[in-house]
């Protein structure tokens, strides 16, 4: 095995090889002190490990995470992995984000959890084709644990925690991870129309997610994809989902707090070219300080082709209550349809109920197309124009940016009285 070691002193690169070579023998090694080095001469290469201490601002530090911040220039890399000393699990994020192959913390690193980290990117690196910046692996069927789950190496499933669709949802820990993450598991067993379909909507949820890096946007760990299903890893939220707090009542300030940051999820969204589209409270997620987080965009759209989509039963794809009427009959959408749905979810935060009573998507619409706006309370009326602008059939008549919603909602949210 040939492998490039970048920032390791000696001392410590023998330290490390101790570990690997009694499983996958005598390695050809390198040693590095910048990373853009390793990447220019990587012919060969199977691994590049690099050793990252976030609290060292060396000229060779700072070089070397500015060309991590660059993975995606050099496309014929090997994968690359990091073992960080004093690194946080946001840092963790922004590298995953990055590209990297894996990334473990320096101290306490057992020789399981490095041959198991070898191991992982020699797979990646054979069955990446060359394109290591492809995080899309394939790889045989897993077993099955005793959950029901594909059985991932790196993670312990801990029980389940929600389905949909074709996904389970599961708690797990991540090996060298102390927090726990949420497995988003997606069967690609089916029919092979369905399976493609689901694939490509896997690869592009992925990719939207792992190119914003934002508070507002939920994190996410890593990502894969095997013959028989697709997996994410994200960061888990202990408090649940707004669906779950709306269950209680919620005043006016914090219902203008929580519509405040729900706009400004979506100004980021939007700011780069991509649409949610099935907006609703169950895909808003909570933290436990405070923030709220915007998660599953697996019926997002981007750039140009904002068309609304059917699924393979020619059934329109979304929420019929949270959805706008453009979306529900297959029109082209774009930013005022979220807006719409935005404008739902802030009525039923200040109410605690939906403006419209039906169910199905005809009854609905019919109902949104025919009675207009929906009204407040009288004791909430001052928030009316919030409604005004978005819960609207016309789109013209709608917001015309986010970022004009967003500074609607802080005139309220800043001057409460």
């Amino acid at each position: 095995m040939k492998l490039h070691l970048v920032g390791f002193s000696e001392r410590r690169s023998k330290l490390l090889l101790g570990e690997i070579d009694p499983t996958h023998g005598p390695c050809e090694t390198e040693l590095f002190t910048r990373l853009n080095e390793s990447l220019a001469a990587c012919e060969g290469v199977e691994i590049v490990i690099v050793a990252i201490d976030f609290e060292n601002s060396s000229a060779d530090t700072v070089a070397n995470l500015y060309t991590l911040g660059a993975l995606d220039t050099y496309p014929q890399s090997p994968p690359v992995v990091i073992m960080a000393s004093n690194g946080s699990e946001r840092q963790a994020v922004r590298m995953m984000k990055f590209g990297v192959a894996d990334y473990l913390p320096a101290a306490g690193l057992s020789r399981r959890e490095i041959v198991e980290m070898v191991d992982g990117a020699l797979e990646l690196h054979a069955l990446n084709s060359g394109d290591s910046r492809d995080r899309m692996i394939k790889k045989p069927s897993a077993p099955r644990s005793i959950h029901g789950a594909p059985e991932l190496p790196g993670y312990q499933i801990i029980r389940p925690i929600g389905s949909g669709g074709t996904a389970q949802i599961f708690l797990a820990k991540k090996t060298g991870h102390e927090e726990d993450v949420v497995l988003k598991i997606v069967d690609l067993s089916a029919a092979d129309s369905l399976s493609e379909q689901l694939r490509e909507r896997f690869r592009f949820e992925c990719d939207v997610v792992s190119k914003i890096d934002n508070k507002r946007i939920v994190n996410l760990y890593d990502y894969g994809l095997t013959d028989t299903f697709a997996f994410l890893c994200i960061e888990y939220f202990p408090l649940g989902d707004l669906k779950q707090r709306l269950l209680e009542p919620i005043s006016p300030e914090d219902g203008i707090d929580f519509g405040f940051q729900i706009a400004r999820a979506l100004e980021a969204l939007h700011s780069r070219k991509v649409l949610h589209r099935d907006l609703k409270p169950a895909n808003v997620m909570r933290r436990e300080d405070g923030t709220l987080v915007l998660i599953d965009f697996g019926l997002a759209k981007s750039g140009t082709d904002m068309r609304n989509t059917f699924n393979i039963l020619g059934t329109v794809q979304g929420t019929p209550m949270y959805m706008s009427p453009e979306q529900a009959i297959g029109e082209i959408v774009d930013y005022r349809s979220d807006l719409y749905s935005f404008g739902i979810i802030l009525f039923e935060i200040l109410t605690g109920k939906t403006p419209y009573d039906g169910m199905t998507l005809p009854e609905v619409n019919k109902k949104r197309m025919s009675t207009g706006p929906p009204q407040l309370p009288e004791a909430l009326r001052r928030y009316q124009p919030l409604i005004d602008k978005t819960i609207t059939a016309d789109r013209e008549r709608r917001f015309q940016s986010t970022s004009d919603c967003v500074t609607a909602v802080a005139h309220f949210k800043f001057n409460p009285k």
